[in-house]
């Protein structure tokens, strides 16, 4: 990631570096809300929003949601896009950010411009890497990391999210987050919330736009699943125009990531010279495609076909195709008027090698707008770190080089050797003073030898308690370091990118998304430390 990180630094501070790769400058909002607006026109027709609407229905939604469907429908009306991988619990807690972040803009884009803009997030149902959704972490009462795999009966190798279903395990890892974290009295809600949305839900995509719905009801948030028919049958120009000239989308992926390397940052996409940019649905999977010698080879299962049978097939069975993670942009932004899309550093860097692309599919290349990314700090942790004089981004810092810090931050503490040197002057004046005794009266010395090793005795045990004291300041300091490694750079990664939100809504209450949702600054492309 430290690559990407560069690129993302220049993005959001020195965008003229990359200017040649993307249209716009997530700074200047106004030029594309003024080139966009009324040339964005409606795509949906009247059936498709329904369904559209029903399936928000299905998933709780508010009725601001429900009229803004109604503002998509109409001419004029631009979209704010983000999306993510359907994971469970929501996945990491950077979807929350990256949602929260596209509502506050669409509302931005409408206060400030005058433009009907509302918010939609892509579930991206269709992908099948289950290994990156099942899993959910959070920090436990213990401050101890626990990781939490979702482990289906079903075989789910190859299948799209939208196809997998929910099983018992899953109950069981809500009763096991539910016995690891604090008890709160907004705990008993938030868990009837999840076992409740899993018993109406049949698939891990369902329960995730279910509780996407939930959490951000107030504020008219429009989900659209990429395996809903009206998203299929519009996204078929896109598919048939891979299809018409394959592997061109490929090459100009490729050239783009030349140029980017060129001048010195990472290529975050590689595609095979055969690659073609959707996959197949068939034997209840989804499906690479490649193309070779004239022919779509259908890896896994050896299928091929040439380019007319796989145009009629798209005509007559749009659900068989799927977009990959290079088209999916693409064909979100030909469905949806998108004037922005929010997403993380990984994600600007996927589109700073997709200008031309863009342009291949005749599509206007939207604002990419970065994301808020945030780091909560929780009260007791706000404590440790105004005791030692450290800063949330201090986590970062190596076990070792914290512990450094905290120790000269308690200050040099040399109360054993004091001790030691107290008790040699103690014993030097009584040798002195035997001495003089010895000379008045020699019968009397065997008072000050016991006096001597009295007080030797008690400094002894003293000092025994003097070292422990120290130890045991030693240990907390060390605990504290620990504890705050894990709550806001768990496993030396960014806080966001592990933690689910869920145990922060069980001590907290729903109400801090609203809390989230005032306190984030969208306007700023800097890391934000969020106290809760």
């Amino acid at each position: 990631m430290v690559r990407v990180r560069e690129l993302f630094a220049d993005y959001c501070g020195d965008f003229q570096k990359l200017r040649q790769f993307f249209r716009y400058d997530p700074h200047d909002l106004s030029n594309a809300v003024s080139e966009l607006r009324g040339t964005q026109q409606r795509r949906f027709n009247e059936d498709q929003l329904n369904e559209i609407k029903l399936y928000n229905k299905r998933m709780d939604c508010s009725d601001e949601t429900l009229k803004n469907i109604d503002r998509l429908g109409k001419d004029g009306t631009l979209a704010v896009v983000t999306g993510q991988q359907p994971g469970i619990f929501t996945g990491p807690l950077y979807t929350i950010y990256k949602t929260l972040t596209a509502i506050k803009l669409a509302r931005h884009i409408t206060e400030r411009f005058g433009v009907s803009a509302v918010p939609v997030f892509w579930n991206a149902s269709e992908d099948h890497d289950f290994e990156e959704v099942r899993h959910v972490e959070f920090i436990n009462r213990d401050n101890r990391v626990i990781s939490l795999l979702y482990e289906p009966q079903a075989d789910v190798e190859g299948k799209s999210i939208f196809d997998i279903p929910l099983e018992p395990p899953l109950t069981f890892l809500i009763d096991l987050m539910a016995g690891d974290t604090n008890e709160s009295e907004f705990k008993p809600f938030l868990l009837n919330l999840l076992r409740n949305s899993i018993s109406r839900c049949y698939s891990l995509a369902d329960w995730f736009s279910t509780l996407m719905q939930a959490l951000f009801n107030p504020y008219g948030l429009i989900i659209l699943d990429a395996h809903l028919p009206p998203c299929r049958q519009l996204a078929r120009p896109v598919i048939g125009r891979e299809i018409k000239i394959p592997i061109r989308s490929s090459r100009l992926i490729n050239e783009a990531g030349a140029q980017l390397r060129a001048l010195g940052y990472h290529q975050q996409i590689e595609r095979r010279p055969d690659d073609v940019n959707f996959f197949f649905y068939a034997q209840g999977r989804r499906n690479k495609v490649r193309f070779k010698q004239g022919k779509f080879l259908v890896e896994r299962i050896g299928l091929e076909y040439d380019q007319t049978e796989m145009l009629d097939m798209l005509a007559e069975e749009p659900q068989r195709f799927s977009p990959s993670a290079v088209l999916r942009p693409l064909v979100q932004d030909h469905i949806l008027p998108t004037v922005a899309y929010v997403g993380g550093p990984g994600e600007i860097s996927y589109f700073a090698q997709m200008r031309n692309a863009y342009s291949f599919f005749d599509l206007v290349m939207p604002i990419v707008y970065p994301r808020c990314r945030v780091v909560l700090v929780e009260a007791r942790i706000a404590k440790i770190l105004e005791r030692y004089g450290l800063h949330a981004d201090d986590a970062r810092k190596s076990r070792r080089e914290l512990l450094g810090i905290v120790t000269q931050e308690r200050g040099s503490r040399p109360i054993v050797q004091a001790c030691d040197r107290k008790l040699e002057v103690m014993q030097l004046l009584l040798d002195e003073f035997r001495r003089e005794v010895h000379e008045v009266d020699p019968t009397l010395v065997d008072p000050v030898d016991k006096l001597k090793r009295k007080i030797g005795y008690e400094m002894d045990k003293l000092r025994e308690k003097l070292v422990q004291s120290e130890q045991d300041d030693a240990e907390v300091a060390e605990q504290q370091v620990d504890k705050l490694k894990a709550h806001l750079f768990p496993e030396g990664k960014e806080q966001e990118r592990v933690f689910n939100v869920f145990p922060y809504l069980f001590s907290y209450g729903i109400e801090l998304i609203a809390v989230l949702e005032k306190a984030l600054d969208i306007g700023s492309f800097n890391k934000q430390i969020i106290h809760v």
